[in-house]
């Protein structure tokens, strides 16, 4: 199906297709109309099979909690998912095995994560179709408003991250530039440990720890992705295995301090960990240089003492978030 119409399937990530340049912007309506379409047909045809009230086919925001913060939850949510698919897409079309898996991945996860608030659905046209069969449209604008939202700043990001990584730099920027991006993209991975909106991830119960460990291996491997992909064409040292290094130990010191001083807090070690890092990258140029693996982002891409020493990292920081989550705030800050 890929191939031969792109398999969008949504209309927020037909319109960032068109933002970005891959699609031709003459088709997108053609594409919503489809889509609303096909989303109607479905609720139709399991109202008619299973005889159940299509509205619970539908999403709203859960009891406890208001359209705004549904909202930002399907903003977030879809800020995500086409950052995952434009990272992993042929153009504007979804194929491949690595996109099926990342996409679908994603999806599955988000679904746990966001589904306790805003029904997870990412989708102006999978809310449309039941919502459109029940006749119930109690705050359908969040599923248009957020889902859109979220595409275009993903498209914005993800242009901005492309210049970024096209600018002339000179050798010393071509070093800095790539690890601001790979400790950014750490922050927010640690940061995402703990939910602004609660611990919804709990009615998981006894499989909390893999929901935990899966959510973080795949916003780190769709991190990844990300910035694979904007750097394709570039001449930036270091190339992939380093950013895969930088990523994977930044996000192993932001999870350890998620443990420790709780999500909210948890980008002061990445942060922190970057002064070392951009001094160590410094001596490179201005001898005499470290040679510590513990500043990995410093050592050469195929170093091997750099790379365990960053994987160590990560594999603590995994675990701890596994085991322990990250650190709870004080009762009576949540909702509810």
């Amino acid at each position: 199906m890929g191939k031969v119409s792109g398999a969008h399937l949504n209309p927020a990530v037909s319109v960032a297709f068109s933002l970005r340049g891959d699609f031709p912007w003459r088709r997108v309506p053609g594409y919503i109309v489809v889509q609303l379409a096909g989303a109607t047909l479905a609720a139709l045809f399991l109202h008619a099979v299973i005889d159940v009230s299509a509205k619970y086919g539908s999403n709203y925001p859960a009891a406890g909690y208001s359209a705004g913060a549904a909202f930002w939850m399907e903003l977030i949510l879809t800020f995500g998912l086409v950052s995952v698919i434009l990272g992993t897409a042929s153009g504007a079309q979804n194929i491949g095995i690595v996109g099926a898996f990342g996409v679908g991945g994603y999806i599955a996860l988000a679904g746990l994560w966001g589904s306790p608030i805003s029904g997870a659905s990412m989708n102006p046209a999978r809310t449309f179709g039941p919502d459109l069969v029940s006749g119930t449209w109690t705050d359908y604008w969040v599923y248009v408003a957020g889902p859109l939202a979220g595409a275009v700043i993903a498209v914005a990001c993800a242009f901005v991250l492309r210049i970024a990584l096209h600018w002339p730099w000179d050798a010393y920027g071509a070093l800095q530039l790539p690890l601001l991006f790979e400790t950014a993209c750490a922050c927010v991975i640690a940061v995402a440990t703990a939910s602004p909106f609660g611990e919804p991830e709990r009615v998981t119960g006894r499989w909390l720890p893999w929901l935990r460990t899966g959510t973080t291996g795949v916003l780190t491997g769709a991190a990844a992705v990300a910035l694979a992909a904007a750097g394709i064409g570039t001449h930036l040292a270091g190339g992939a295995l380093a950013a895969v290094r930088n990523l994977a130990g930044l996000t192993g010191i932001g999870l350890l301090c998620a443990t420790v001083l709780g999500g909210p807090l948890a980008w002061t070690g990445p942060l922190a960990y970057l002064v070392p890092a951009v001094y160590g990258l410094y001596t490179d140029w201005h001898p005499p240089a470290l040679s510590t693996p513990w500043i990995w982002p410093a050592r050469p891409p195929h170093d091997v003492g750099g790379a365990l020493c960053a994987a160590v990292v990560f594999a603590a920081g995994l675990a701890a978030i596994a085991l322990r989550g990250a650190r709870e705030r004080p009762s009576g800050d949540g909702p509810g």
